[in-house]
């Protein structure tokens, strides 16, 4: 059968595949472009299921912030290889999701996921000859009235921070000494990876398990027993300092740590603020 060459581009306009598979499908639709490029979608998933099993260490993240600082989704969508992350091929893709994602509001997880969403997905891995999946996923929606979303992406888009932070006042939302200190903040969750926002939120069967660790060690150096307490409760304090985002030193400033940072601000501006939650997705990091 002889294939019409503009039926081949235009074929490979919409579906992005190359020549042979559009030929090679257009001679199996006789010719239809609609049934073709079916054709082509579902060869798209067999490719899919095919390379479902590789590794896919590479990536971007992106973020989305709705209604004024009211909500935020983040996103990380893999592949395999740097190449294919760089292209806009890849990138467009990762824009359609986000795209999608902010205005499903039910979706929560990767596991809410729907299926046309994730069609998207395999539909380009087709197209990037490559395993490409959703791997993380979050959305926060402010708490109150005072809350704000925000967001902070490292050049690259490998590593992006989403942020959620109170004021007492409305008005304080638009205060810009308090917002370059929001940014500061989201900086400081990107470079130095808290795991909590307080201390007071570490679970109790992980402090548990710290002092434990810290009580042996110190009894294996030659402690005393009674002061094996004392030395644990010590170096939880540096625990702290190390996963909580409040106790951390702030990089901006060493000689505080982050926690001082903000009530400094609030005391100049006259307006309290808070860190309510954050989460930060980095491209190889589980």
């Amino acid at each position: 059968m002889t294939v019409n060459k503009d039926a081949i581009k235009i074929l490979r306009d919409k579906s992005g595949c190359g020549m042979m598979e559009c030929k090679n499908a257009l001679v199996e639709a006789g010719n239809d472009i609609e049934k073709a490029q079916e054709i082509l979608r579902k060869t798209g998933k067999a490719q899919a299921i095919k390379k479902g099993s590789r590794n896919t260490g590479d990536g971007l993240v992106s973020i989305s912030i709705g209604e004024e600082g009211k909500s935020g989704v983040m996103v990380e969508v893999d592949c395999e290889t740097d190449f294919v992350a760089k292209t806009d091929d890849f990138k467009n893709l990762v824009k359609d999701v986000i795209g999608k994602l902010i205005t499903a509001e039910k979706v929560k997880s990767v596991e809410d996921i729907p299926g046309d969403i994730k069609d998207i997905v395999v539909e380009n891995i087709g197209r990037l000859k490559e395993n490409i999946k959703i791997s993380k996923f979050t959305r926060f929606t402010a708490g109150s009235p005072g809350s704000l979303i925000t967001l902070y992406i490292h050049p690259g888009n490998k590593l992006g921070v989403l942020l959620e932070v109170k004021f007492d006042r409305e008005e304080s939302r638009n205060n810009e000494e308090l917002l370059m200190i929001v940014k500061d903040i989201s900086m400081q969750v990107a470079a130095m990876n808290p795991s909590w926002v307080k201390s007071e939120d570490v679970p109790g069967d992980v402090v548990q398990k710290e002092k434990e660790i810290y009580k042996q060690q110190a009894k294996d150096s030659g402690k005393p027993e009674k002061i094996l307490d004392q030395i644990a409760t010590g170096r939880l304090r540096k625990f702290y300092g190390q996963v909580c985002l409040l106790e951390q030193e702030y990089i901006k400033d060493p000689k505080q740590i982050v926690k001082e940072a903000l009530s400094d601000a609030g005391k100049k501006t006259g307006a309290e603020l808070n860190v309510m939650r954050f989460a930060r997705f980095k491209v190889g990091e589980e």
